[in-house]
């Protein structure tokens, strides 16, 4: 028989009072129901509660657990929420942010009520959030690194196993930083509560070692300029190209022609613009590539080289196996891109989840 203890903690004057690895826990923005959180040691688990009336735009309300750190770091947790029902966009957060402030700099894997997962970053303070959706719809263990400037997003696949997402976005902190966990309810009338178990957090040395390539694709919406990964994986593939009714995309790989099948559509017109990612692994520093805007009547396409320095090498598939696309290069810092028009075939109503989201 084994007997544990529970430690319980509430309330905004709990910011200072250590639960766990963390140094302390506080509602952060302006929530109306106090938050909580408790920490079982035995299980290695943090029971959170939150309310709150959301993560998104320009503020974040929520209960945050939190730990003041500085350079590279990774925080993994399994994450669970308590109970069903509630709000679909209800989150538990894995996040890393400038300050305890609700309009702080911020980025944040979540993993909302309804299974979506997302790399969510607002910068600079005060700006709008925007996300990268991940292809994996609730995964049982999220990680999210920080590498210097640059923060990546990490999912188990259907083997249990963490993968890259495909999401990656670059923050800028000065100095000490917060990395914790938190919950909102995305309702400010209500309480959520979710359980963080086999909670992780590690100090990541520098890179060592030899590269490793991995690609995503991305469609992006127009309006709100918020992305989804469509694929991801280790390797090199490139060219993709829309069907003509938008239900698939073809592309090239190893010298073939492949085909990856894609959720119903709008016509072309209303299709987003590919935004195609590629990484190199390695422990050079990172590189962006900036790209043009494009109106919906574009097709941005051409590879962009960025370079991660991982502490260790994360391999990655995608859930669709054997239907390869995607946008990649070879890891170089050669790039090209080029645009083409692409005409209108229909006038059916735009897909719901490329319109402009208001929720987060």
């Amino acid at each position: 028989m084994r007997f544990g203890r529970v430690y319980r903690c509430g309330g905004r004057g709990a910011a200072t009072q250590p639960i766990g690895l963390f140094e302390g826990h506080r509602d952060v923005g302006t929530v109306l129901h106090a938050g909580s959180a408790e920490y079982d040691h035995v299980r290695n688990a943090y029971t959170v509660s939150g309310s709150g009336e959301n993560m998104w735009f320009g503020i974040d309300d929520f209960h945050f657990v939190w730990k003041k750190v500085s350079g590279n770091v990774a925080l993994t947790a399994d994450i669970a929420f308590i109970g069903t029902g509630g709000n679909a966009h209800r989150k538990a957060v894995l996040m890393i942010r400038q300050s305890l402030d609700g309009s702080s700099a911020s980025v944040d894997v979540a993993v909302h009520g309804s299974g979506l997962t997302s790399l969510q970053y607002r910068n600079p303070a005060g700006a709008d959030t925007h996300e990268v959706e991940s292809n994996v719809s609730a995964p049982k263990t999220v990680r999210i690194e920080k590498h210097g400037d640059f923060i990546y997003a990490f999912v188990s696949g259907e083997g249990g196993k963490l993968e890259p997402a495909g999401a990656a976005t670059k923050l800028a902190l000065t100095g000490e930083f917060y990395v914790g966990i938190g919950v909102c309810a995305h309702d400010k009338d209500v309480i959520e509560k979710a359980v963080f178990s086999n909670v992780s957090l590690v100090q990541l040395p520098a890179a060592t070692g030899k590269q490793m390539l991995v690609s995503a694709l991305e469609t992006v919406a127009i309006a709100s300029t918020d992305r989804h990964v469509e694929y991801v994986a280790a390797g090199h593939f490139e060219a993709p190209n829309w069907s003509r009714d938008g239900s698939f995309l073809i592309f090239n790989q190893d010298g073939a022609i492949r085909r990856l099948a894609l959720a119903p559509r709008s016509p072309r017109s209303s299709l987003p613009v590919l935004r195609p990612v590629a990484t190199t692994i390695t422990a050079s520093r990172p590189t962006v590539n900036s790209w043009p805007s494009a109106t919906s009547r574009e097709l941005t396409r051409g590879p962009t080289f960025t370079y991660y320095p991982l502490a260790e090498a994360h391999p990655a598939k995608s859930p669709r196996t054997g239907l390869l696309t995607g946008m990649a290069g070879r890891p170089t810092e050669r790039r090209w891109r080029s645009q083409e028009n692409a005409a209108a075939t229909s006038t059916s109503t735009p897909s719901p989840r490329l319109a402009a989201k208001s929720c987060g």
